[in-house]
């Protein structure tokens, strides 16, 4: 492992953590607008998927329960970057990332994330 791979995976569990508190601090709107700009400061640096996705797998699984439009379009940035998924219309920008496969605990993850917007789309609303 070069230096550079350990300065993003370290990055990257740092913003994690980071995250963490401020999940365990502020409202669910705030932690999702921070969860937005953290996800924009690594992957300017290219780190966002560092450290086996870290940063990702946590932010898409804690946003995925906030049902605000800005916390459901921060999730799917993370599956997009996570897979390679687009899954809401709009704002969702692919940035580089490695090819991965799902865990049975992604799907569980993504199912759950989609259901709602599936569910909603049969009754002509967003939720």
């Amino acid at each position: 492992v070069d230096d550079a791979s350990l300065g993003k995976a370290a990055r990257a569990a740092a913003v994690s953590l980071a995250c963490d508190v401020v999940d365990a601090t502020y409202s669910a709107d705030v932690a999702a607008t921070f969860a937005r700009q953290a996800h924009a400061h690594l992957a300017e640096r290219a780190a966002c998927d560092a450290a086996d996705a870290v940063f990702l797998r946590r932010r898409a699984s804690r946003l995925s329960a906030i049902h605000s439009r800005d916390a459901q379009a921060a999730a799917a940035q993370c599956y997009c970057c996570l897979f390679g998924l687009k899954l809401l219309a709009g704002g969702v920008e692919a940035h580089a990332r490695e090819d991965r496969a799902m865990t049975s605990e992604d799907q569980e993850r993504l199912a759950s994330f989609l259901a709602p917007h599936v569910l909603a789309g049969k009754r002509g609303k967003r939720p």
